[in-house]
């Protein structure tokens, strides 16, 4: 509707709009409203804007506070760092998605050397390209601003998750960044680049798809047969299990289950006590050849529900 008309950087007269309430979850801006734009809503580009207008939303997020924004979904998170480290793209499979994606690491700094890792997904990954503004030879410090990224966890190692949303500013004019120019301003800090070059990188294996199978089938099965991949089963869900939790405390670190703790939960596997609410659904399915109890954690118990644990509570 109107996506041929907005364009990043640009600045625009909006009437016509709706004002509803926000999202509860992936905020850019965090408000307790949003607008909504419709087929009624008029949209212009702004004659002569006020040079005082901002370039960049953001609220950054200190390196250090990280962690304890692992697994919140409610705002999305802006940082900025002096990149260290630049990975080429690589091919990832991913045990949600049927065909691998593209994944690139970024490795930050901030002020204080606190390291954190920037991962960026699909194409996002494919489009970060640092040859225009970095000079091997000059190795002068790259400040760099992401917008609208998530924090994630793999192998207890918290990161920065980039997609779709993401975006990235090289050497932004802003006041956070002039402490990085003031103090490393006769520095040189060289970026390590490492991987294979994207036009040398050999395509990925496309899984195959997956066998169909009854219940009956894999029940009748010894589990140690079972592929890597599994297999694809159809069935209808007839009830929930009776007297039975349908969440569980997760930790943020490791997602093991958290026990009940003096100050809340804690992680026997990890000793962490950063936890989430995660979905355990206990159900009844069936098929025409058999029954079956199954148990959905996480992820896709929220995708069967349709909502986050917090919004059913």
């Amino acid at each position: 509707m109107h996506n041929q008309l907005l364009h990043v950087g640009q600045v625009y007269v909006i009437s016509r709009f709706k004002v509803c309430n926000a999202k509860t979850q992936y905020k850019s801006v965090d408000w307790q409203y949003m607008i909504e734009i419709t087929w009624h809503t008029v949209v212009n580009v702004a004659r002569n804007p006020p040079s005082t207008f901002p370039k960049f939303i953001y609220n950054l997020t200190a390196f250090s506070q990280i962690p304890a924004l692992l697994g919140d979904r409610r705002n999305l998170v802006d940082i900025i760092g002096i990149i260290t480290q630049v990975t080429e793209p690589e091919w990832t499979h991913h045990s949600s998605q049927p065909n691998p994606t593209f994944t690139r690491n970024i490795f930050l700094k901030d002020i204080n050397e606190l390291e954190l890792r920037v991962t960026l997904w699909g194409q996002r990954a494919v489009q970060f390209n640092i040859d225009e503004i970095y000079n091997e030879a000059e190795a002068k410090p790259i400040v760099i601003l992401f917008l609208g990224g998530l924090i994630k966890n793999y192998q207890n190692d918290c990161y920065y998750s980039g997609n779709l949303a993401t975006h990235w500013y090289f050497n932004p004019d802003i006041p956070e960044a002039e402490i990085f120019y003031n103090n490393r301003q006769n520095h040189r800090i060289e970026v390590k680049r490492t991987g294979v070059p994207l036009q040398n990188l050999i395509p990925p294996q496309i899984l195959q798809h997956l066998e169909t199978k009854t219940l009956e089938e894999l029940q009748q099965m010894d589990p140690y047969d079972f592929p890597d991949q599994g297999f694809k089963c159809t069935v209808t869900i007839t009830h929930l299990m009776p007297d039975v939790s349908w969440w569980f405390p997760s930790c943020r670190m490791c997602n093991k289950s958290c026990r009940p703790d003096t100050n809340g939960y804690r992680c026997y596997e990890c000793t962490a006590t950063n936890f989430e609410y995660k979905f355990k659904l206990s159900f009844i399915a069936v098929d025409n050849t058999a029954e079956a109890e199954m148990i959905c954690l996480g992820e896709l118990g929220r995708r069967i529900v349709g909502k986050t644990v917090q919004q059913v509570m």
